[in-house]
Protein backbone atom coordinates (compact mmCIF):
# COMPACT_ATOMS: atom_id res chain seq x y z
CA UNK A 1 0.00 0.00 0.00
CA UNK A 2 1.53 3.24 -0.91
CA UNK A 3 1.25 6.18 1.30
CA UNK A 4 1.27 9.69 -0.01
CA UNK A 5 2.33 12.54 2.18
CA UNK A 6 0.47 15.45 1.98
CA UNK A 7 3.00 18.90 1.03
CA UNK A 8 2.27 21.85 3.87
CA UNK A 9 1.47 24.44 2.02
CA UNK A 10 3.26 28.02 2.34
CA UNK A 11 2.02 30.79 4.15
CA UNK A 12 1.37 33.75 1.75
CA UNK A 13 3.51 37.02 2.83
CA UNK A 14 3.68 40.93 1.35
CA UNK A 15 6.41 42.51 1.92
CA UNK A 16 6.52 46.38 1.30
CA UNK A 17 10.07 47.43 1.47
CA UNK A 18 10.76 50.64 -0.73
CA UNK A 19 14.37 50.07 -0.99
CA UNK A 20 16.60 47.01 -1.36
CA UNK A 21 19.53 46.50 -3.24
CA UNK A 22 21.41 48.05 -6.49
CA UNK A 23 19.20 50.81 -4.34
CA UNK A 24 21.99 52.35 -2.32
CA UNK A 25 20.11 53.43 1.10
CA UNK A 26 20.68 52.67 4.61
CA UNK A 27 18.31 50.57 4.70
CA UNK A 28 18.57 48.38 2.13
CA UNK A 29 21.17 45.64 3.18
CA UNK A 30 18.39 45.90 6.19
CA UNK A 31 15.61 44.58 3.51
CA UNK A 32 17.34 42.65 1.90
CA UNK A 33 18.48 40.37 5.12
CA UNK A 34 14.55 40.55 5.75
CA UNK A 35 14.04 39.18 2.30
CA UNK A 36 16.75 36.53 1.97
CA UNK A 37 15.28 34.65 5.40
CA UNK A 38 11.37 35.30 4.53
CA UNK A 39 11.64 33.31 1.07
CA UNK A 40 12.80 30.10 2.98
CA UNK A 41 9.45 29.56 4.57
CA UNK A 42 6.79 31.59 3.43
CA UNK A 43 5.59 32.43 -0.62
CA UNK A 44 6.74 36.15 -0.25
CA UNK A 45 5.51 38.59 -2.39
CA UNK A 46 7.68 41.87 -2.45
CA UNK A 47 6.59 45.57 -3.38
CA UNK A 48 9.46 47.76 -3.98
CA UNK A 49 11.02 50.45 -6.25
CA UNK A 50 13.87 48.40 -7.34
CA UNK A 51 14.02 46.34 -10.61
CA UNK A 52 12.52 42.73 -10.44
CA UNK A 53 15.52 41.64 -12.56
CA UNK A 54 18.11 43.04 -10.18
CA UNK A 55 16.70 41.64 -7.21
CA UNK A 56 16.23 37.77 -9.24
CA UNK A 57 19.66 37.71 -9.86
CA UNK A 58 21.01 37.69 -6.10
CA UNK A 59 18.63 34.77 -5.43
CA UNK A 60 19.06 31.44 -5.71
CA UNK A 61 17.44 29.24 -8.74
CA UNK A 62 15.29 27.36 -6.26
CA UNK A 63 14.29 29.98 -3.84
CA UNK A 64 13.08 31.79 -7.06
CA UNK A 65 10.37 29.72 -6.97
CA UNK A 66 9.34 31.19 -3.62
CA UNK A 67 9.45 35.29 -4.67
CA UNK A 68 7.48 37.59 -6.44
CA UNK A 69 8.89 40.54 -7.06
CA UNK A 70 6.41 43.34 -7.73
CA UNK A 71 8.02 46.78 -8.99
CA UNK A 72 6.37 49.99 -7.45
CA UNK A 73 6.27 53.20 -9.95
CA UNK A 74 7.93 56.11 -8.32
CA UNK A 75 6.54 58.46 -11.12
CA UNK A 76 4.04 61.84 -10.38
CA UNK A 77 3.97 64.31 -12.71
CA UNK A 78 2.00 67.84 -13.01
CA UNK A 79 1.57 69.66 -9.15
CA UNK A 80 2.05 66.56 -7.52
CA UNK A 81 5.61 66.18 -8.37
CA UNK A 82 6.44 69.34 -6.11
CA UNK A 83 7.81 68.55 -2.61
CA UNK A 84 5.30 70.62 -0.26
CA UNK A 85 2.58 68.97 -2.84
CA UNK A 86 3.55 65.67 -1.60
CA UNK A 87 4.19 66.07 1.50
CA UNK A 88 0.67 67.50 2.48
CA UNK A 89 -0.81 64.61 0.34
CA UNK A 90 1.13 61.60 1.71
CA UNK A 91 -1.46 60.49 4.19
CA UNK A 92 -4.32 61.05 1.38
CA UNK A 93 -5.73 59.22 -1.08
CA UNK A 94 -3.69 61.46 -3.58
CA UNK A 95 -0.65 59.86 -2.63
CA UNK A 96 0.66 58.37 -5.80
CA UNK A 97 3.20 55.49 -4.06
CA UNK A 98 0.57 54.72 -1.27
CA UNK A 99 -2.20 54.39 -4.06
CA UNK A 100 0.14 52.09 -6.78
CA UNK A 101 1.25 49.71 -3.82
CA UNK A 102 -2.62 49.54 -2.39
CA UNK A 103 -3.54 48.96 -6.35
CA UNK A 104 -0.40 46.14 -6.78
CA UNK A 105 -1.76 44.49 -3.56
CA UNK A 106 -5.25 44.18 -4.43
CA UNK A 107 -4.35 42.98 -7.51
CA UNK A 108 -3.08 39.65 -5.43
CA UNK A 109 -5.38 39.64 -3.20
CA UNK A 110 -7.81 38.85 -6.26
CA UNK A 111 -6.18 35.62 -7.28
CA UNK A 112 -5.42 34.71 -3.25
CA UNK A 113 -5.25 36.23 -0.09
CA UNK A 114 -1.85 37.24 2.06
CA UNK A 115 -1.91 35.52 5.51
CA UNK A 116 0.40 38.60 6.40
CA UNK A 117 1.27 41.67 5.43
CA UNK A 118 5.07 43.11 6.81
CA UNK A 119 6.10 46.43 6.07
CA UNK A 120 9.57 48.09 6.38
CA UNK A 121 8.99 51.58 7.65
CA UNK A 122 10.84 54.93 7.71
CA UNK A 123 9.72 56.73 9.01
CA UNK A 124 6.20 55.83 8.32
CA UNK A 125 4.77 56.72 5.08
CA UNK A 126 3.66 53.27 4.06
CA UNK A 127 1.87 52.30 7.41
CA UNK A 128 -0.94 53.58 5.85
CA UNK A 129 -0.99 50.58 3.10
CA UNK A 130 -1.02 47.98 6.09
CA UNK A 131 -4.03 50.46 7.82
CA UNK A 132 -5.80 50.15 4.25
CA UNK A 133 -5.48 46.38 3.92
CA UNK A 134 -6.33 45.57 7.78
CA UNK A 135 -9.04 47.87 7.14
CA UNK A 136 -10.48 46.08 4.00
CA UNK A 137 -9.49 43.18 4.12
CA UNK A 138 -8.76 42.28 8.04
CA UNK A 139 -5.21 41.21 6.93
CA UNK A 140 -2.82 41.03 9.90
CA UNK A 141 0.07 42.70 9.79
CA UNK A 142 3.51 43.53 11.29
CA UNK A 143 6.30 46.70 10.94
CA UNK A 144 9.88 46.56 11.04
CA UNK A 145 10.14 50.63 12.55
CA UNK A 146 14.58 50.00 12.14
CA UNK A 147 14.90 53.09 14.21
CA UNK A 148 12.52 54.33 16.22
CA UNK A 149 11.16 57.99 14.99
CA UNK A 150 7.67 59.10 16.84
CA UNK A 151 7.92 57.44 20.30
CA UNK A 152 8.77 60.58 22.11
CA UNK A 153 6.83 62.83 20.31
CA UNK A 154 6.23 64.72 16.48
CA UNK A 155 9.20 64.00 14.52
CA UNK A 156 8.19 68.30 13.50
CA UNK A 157 8.44 69.10 17.24
CA UNK A 158 12.26 68.34 16.84
CA UNK A 159 13.09 70.92 14.69
CA UNK A 160 13.45 74.57 14.80
CA UNK A 161 9.67 75.44 13.54
CA UNK A 162 9.29 77.96 10.79
CA UNK A 163 6.31 79.65 9.50
CA UNK A 164 5.56 76.81 7.45
CA UNK A 165 5.57 74.27 9.97
CA UNK A 166 3.63 76.67 12.04
CA UNK A 167 0.60 76.78 9.79
CA UNK A 168 0.88 73.01 9.00
CA UNK A 169 0.85 72.06 12.46
CA UNK A 170 -2.19 73.76 12.53
CA UNK A 171 -4.02 72.75 9.63
CA UNK A 172 -2.72 68.90 9.93
CA UNK A 173 -2.79 65.64 12.56
CA UNK A 174 0.45 65.82 14.46
CA UNK A 175 2.97 62.68 13.24
CA UNK A 176 2.86 61.83 16.71
CA UNK A 177 -1.03 61.02 16.28
CA UNK A 178 -1.22 59.71 12.91
CA UNK A 179 1.37 57.32 13.68
CA UNK A 180 -0.50 55.94 16.90
CA UNK A 181 -3.90 55.94 14.41
CA UNK A 182 -1.90 53.68 12.07
CA UNK A 183 -0.06 51.42 14.66
CA UNK A 184 -3.68 50.56 16.44
CA UNK A 185 -4.27 47.72 14.07
CA UNK A 186 -0.83 45.99 14.23
CA UNK A 187 0.12 42.70 15.47
CA UNK A 188 3.33 43.35 16.38
CA UNK A 189 6.54 44.96 15.20
CA UNK A 190 10.76 44.69 15.09
CA UNK A 191 13.22 47.18 16.06
CA UNK A 192 17.33 47.49 16.19
CA UNK A 193 17.67 47.23 19.32
CA UNK A 194 16.22 46.44 23.11
CA UNK A 195 15.57 49.93 24.26
CA UNK A 196 14.23 51.09 21.00
CA UNK A 197 11.58 47.93 21.23
CA UNK A 198 11.01 49.31 24.72
CA UNK A 199 10.08 52.76 23.49
CA UNK A 200 7.75 52.04 20.67
CA UNK A 201 6.46 49.26 23.36
CA UNK A 202 5.10 52.20 25.87
CA UNK A 203 4.68 54.07 22.97
CA UNK A 204 2.18 52.14 20.92
CA UNK A 205 1.18 49.73 23.24
CA UNK A 206 2.28 46.67 21.11
CA UNK A 207 4.36 43.45 20.73
CA UNK A 208 7.94 44.26 20.35
CA UNK A 209 10.83 41.97 18.46
CA UNK A 210 14.67 42.76 18.99
CA UNK A 211 16.23 42.40 15.47
CA UNK A 212 19.69 43.76 15.16
CA UNK A 213 21.28 45.11 11.75
CA UNK A 214 23.86 42.76 11.87
CA UNK A 215 26.63 41.92 9.08
CA UNK A 216 26.19 39.77 6.07
CA UNK A 217 28.13 36.41 7.25
CA UNK A 218 30.13 36.38 3.21
CA UNK A 219 31.61 39.85 5.27
CA UNK A 220 32.65 37.88 8.27
CA UNK A 221 36.78 37.44 8.63
CA UNK A 222 38.18 34.21 10.91
CA UNK A 223 40.31 35.83 13.80
CA UNK A 224 43.52 33.58 12.65
CA UNK A 225 44.97 36.06 10.16
CA UNK A 226 48.43 37.38 10.93
CA UNK A 227 48.76 40.08 13.77
CA UNK A 228 50.44 43.41 11.49
CA UNK A 229 53.90 44.51 12.76
CA UNK A 230 53.29 48.26 11.91
CA UNK A 231 55.26 51.11 12.43
CA UNK A 232 53.52 53.38 12.62
CA UNK A 233 50.83 51.86 14.85
CA UNK A 234 47.72 52.14 12.58
CA UNK A 235 43.91 52.89 13.19
CA UNK A 236 40.81 53.03 10.96
CA UNK A 237 37.66 54.56 11.03
CA UNK A 238 34.89 54.10 8.21
CA UNK A 239 31.90 56.19 7.49
CA UNK A 240 30.22 59.36 9.01
CA UNK A 241 31.88 61.28 12.32
CA UNK A 242 28.56 62.57 14.54
CA UNK A 243 29.57 65.72 16.48
CA UNK A 244 28.18 63.63 19.94
CA UNK A 245 30.69 61.58 19.53
CA UNK A 246 33.07 64.72 20.58
CA UNK A 247 35.48 62.99 18.10
CA UNK A 248 37.97 66.26 17.66
CA UNK A 249 38.47 66.32 21.46
CA UNK A 250 39.45 62.21 20.93
CA UNK A 251 41.65 63.08 18.23
CA UNK A 252 43.68 65.85 20.59
CA UNK A 253 43.88 63.48 23.42
CA UNK A 254 45.28 61.10 21.16
CA UNK A 255 47.96 62.92 19.68
CA UNK A 256 49.03 63.99 23.12
CA UNK A 257 49.32 60.52 24.53
CA UNK A 258 51.35 59.59 21.09
CA UNK A 259 53.87 62.57 22.10
CA UNK A 260 53.95 61.84 25.71
CA UNK A 261 55.09 58.40 25.07
CA UNK A 262 56.99 58.64 21.75
CA UNK A 263 54.52 56.51 19.74
CA UNK A 264 53.81 57.05 15.81
CA UNK A 265 50.50 56.30 15.12
CA UNK A 266 48.55 56.74 11.94
CA UNK A 267 44.80 56.93 11.83
CA UNK A 268 42.49 56.97 8.11
CA UNK A 269 39.26 58.09 7.83
CA UNK A 270 37.71 55.91 5.29
CA UNK A 271 34.53 57.62 3.83
CA UNK A 272 34.76 60.34 6.10
CA UNK A 273 32.59 63.91 4.75
CA UNK A 274 35.35 66.92 4.09
CA UNK A 275 34.03 69.36 6.18
CA UNK A 276 34.75 66.34 9.05
CA UNK A 277 37.85 66.04 8.17
CA UNK A 278 38.90 69.49 8.43
CA UNK A 279 37.78 69.87 11.61
CA UNK A 280 40.13 68.23 12.68
CA UNK A 281 43.11 69.76 11.92
CA UNK A 282 43.89 71.30 14.67
CA UNK A 283 46.78 73.38 15.71
CA UNK A 284 47.72 70.36 18.56
CA UNK A 285 47.31 67.50 15.54
CA UNK A 286 49.33 69.41 12.81
CA UNK A 287 52.05 70.40 14.74
CA UNK A 288 52.26 67.02 15.90
CA UNK A 289 55.13 64.75 14.87
CA UNK A 290 53.62 62.02 16.39
CA UNK A 291 50.08 61.79 15.07
CA UNK A 292 49.38 61.29 11.42
CA UNK A 293 45.35 61.78 9.97
CA UNK A 294 44.51 60.73 6.31
CA UNK A 295 40.86 61.46 4.65
CA UNK A 296 40.79 57.81 2.67
CA UNK A 297 37.70 58.19 -0.38
CA UNK A 298 34.75 55.64 0.25
CA UNK A 299 35.76 51.83 -0.91
CA UNK A 300 32.97 49.13 -1.82
CA UNK A 301 32.36 47.03 1.62
CA UNK A 302 34.42 44.21 0.10
CA UNK A 303 37.47 45.99 -0.61
CA UNK A 304 37.34 47.91 2.95
CA UNK A 305 37.36 44.21 4.47
CA UNK A 306 40.06 42.89 2.86
CA UNK A 307 42.11 45.99 3.75
CA UNK A 308 41.27 46.00 7.33
CA UNK A 309 43.67 43.03 8.00
CA UNK A 310 46.47 45.69 7.77
CA UNK A 311 44.94 47.65 10.81
CA UNK A 312 46.11 47.43 14.13
CA UNK A 313 42.65 48.38 15.09
CA UNK A 314 39.97 50.30 14.27
CA UNK A 315 38.48 53.46 16.44
CA UNK A 316 34.91 54.01 17.63
CA UNK A 317 33.19 56.65 20.29
CA UNK A 318 29.46 56.07 21.89
CA UNK A 319 27.12 59.02 21.18
CA UNK A 320 27.07 61.82 24.20
CA UNK A 321 23.37 62.23 23.74
CA UNK A 322 22.70 58.47 22.87
CA UNK A 323 24.25 56.10 24.08
CA UNK A 324 22.07 52.93 23.95
CA UNK A 325 21.93 53.29 20.43
CA UNK A 326 24.35 50.56 17.77
CA UNK A 327 25.86 52.65 14.76
CA UNK A 328 25.60 50.70 11.90
CA UNK A 329 29.70 50.01 11.44
CA UNK A 330 29.51 48.54 14.93
CA UNK A 331 28.80 45.31 13.31
CA UNK A 332 31.01 45.85 10.67
CA UNK A 333 33.66 46.23 13.09
CA UNK A 334 32.47 42.79 14.81
CA UNK A 335 32.61 41.39 11.85
CA UNK A 336 36.51 42.26 11.08
CA UNK A 337 37.49 40.64 14.61
CA UNK A 338 39.86 44.01 14.92
CA UNK A 339 40.56 45.84 18.81
CA UNK A 340 38.28 48.77 18.68
CA UNK A 341 39.34 51.43 20.90
CA UNK A 342 36.69 52.82 22.05
CA UNK A 343 37.37 56.84 23.32
CA UNK A 344 33.46 57.89 25.00
CA UNK A 345 32.78 54.64 26.76
CA UNK A 346 29.07 55.87 28.67
CA UNK A 347 28.23 52.06 29.36
CA UNK A 348 25.77 51.85 26.26
CA UNK A 349 25.38 49.62 24.28
CA UNK A 350 28.51 49.47 21.28
CA UNK A 351 30.68 49.42 24.76
CA UNK A 352 28.35 46.34 26.32
CA UNK A 353 28.96 44.87 22.86
CA UNK A 354 32.32 45.17 22.21
CA UNK A 355 33.25 43.44 25.99
CA UNK A 356 31.41 40.29 24.69
CA UNK A 357 33.17 39.99 21.75
CA UNK A 358 36.12 40.40 23.53
CA UNK A 359 37.36 43.37 21.09
CA UNK A 360 36.91 46.36 23.36
CA UNK A 361 39.84 48.19 24.29
CA UNK A 362 38.96 51.82 26.61
CA UNK A 363 41.04 54.88 25.33
CA UNK A 364 42.33 55.43 28.89
CA UNK A 365 42.30 52.07 30.23
CA UNK A 366 46.30 50.78 30.95
CA UNK A 367 46.02 48.33 28.29
CA UNK A 368 45.81 50.97 26.10
CA UNK A 369 49.82 51.53 26.39
CA UNK A 370 50.76 48.25 26.41
CA UNK A 371 48.18 47.42 23.08
CA UNK A 372 50.32 49.97 21.67
CA UNK A 373 54.25 49.27 22.84
CA UNK A 374 54.45 45.16 22.61
CA UNK A 375 53.75 42.90 19.82
CA UNK A 376 52.77 40.20 21.89
CA UNK A 377 50.31 41.85 23.85
CA UNK A 378 48.26 42.58 20.92
CA UNK A 379 48.73 39.03 19.76
CA UNK A 380 47.51 38.00 22.86
CA UNK A 381 44.54 40.90 22.56
CA UNK A 382 43.73 38.99 19.37
CA UNK A 383 43.51 35.51 20.37
CA UNK A 384 40.69 36.07 22.90
CA UNK A 385 38.86 38.12 20.39
CA UNK A 386 34.94 35.80 20.94
CA UNK A 387 34.57 34.12 17.47
CA UNK A 388 30.91 32.36 19.01
CA UNK A 389 29.85 35.43 20.23
CA UNK A 390 30.87 37.77 16.69
CA UNK A 391 28.58 35.26 14.26
CA UNK A 392 25.29 35.71 16.49
CA UNK A 393 25.52 39.24 15.33
CA UNK A 394 25.21 38.52 11.91
CA UNK A 395 22.25 39.55 9.96
CA UNK A 396 21.59 35.82 8.77
CA UNK A 397 21.45 35.08 12.34
CA UNK A 398 19.53 38.08 13.69
CA UNK A 399 16.99 37.68 10.93
CA UNK A 400 16.37 34.46 12.47
CA UNK A 401 13.91 36.45 14.39
CA UNK A 402 11.16 37.53 12.17
CA UNK A 403 9.73 33.98 12.21
CA UNK A 404 8.82 35.14 16.06
CA UNK A 405 7.21 37.93 15.29
CA UNK A 406 5.22 36.81 12.30
CA UNK A 407 4.33 33.14 14.24
CA UNK A 408 2.89 35.76 16.83
CA UNK A 409 0.93 38.08 14.78
CA UNK A 410 -0.91 34.61 13.12
CA UNK A 411 -1.46 33.18 16.43
CA UNK A 412 -2.44 36.49 17.61
CA UNK A 413 -4.83 37.01 14.60
CA UNK A 414 -5.88 33.21 15.69
CA UNK A 415 -7.29 33.74 18.83
CA UNK A 416 -8.76 36.91 18.50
Amino acid sequence: MQVTGTIKKKRRVAYIADNLPPIIKTSSNRNFAFMMELIKEYDLHVFTFASSDSIQQTVSPVSRESLTIHTISQSQSGWRSFSIVKYLLRFSHLDIINSNIIHAINDEIKKQSFDLILISAGPFNRLKVGYEMYRQFNIPWCIDYRDEWNSAGSLRSKVVPTLVTRILDLLLPSEKSLELKFTSTIAAFSSVHLTSVENINHFTGKKGFVIENGYFKSSFLQNDYKIPTNEPIRFAYWGSVYDSQNMKEHLIALASFAQLHHIHMMVDFFGCQEKEFRSFQTKEIVGNHYLRLRQISPLPIEKLFAEVISYDALIHSEYEDNPHIPSSKLYDYIATGLPVVLFNNFGGYISSVLSQTHQLLNFESPEFLQFLTSCNFREQFRMHVNDKVRIKYSREQQMTNVHQMIQFALNAEHHS
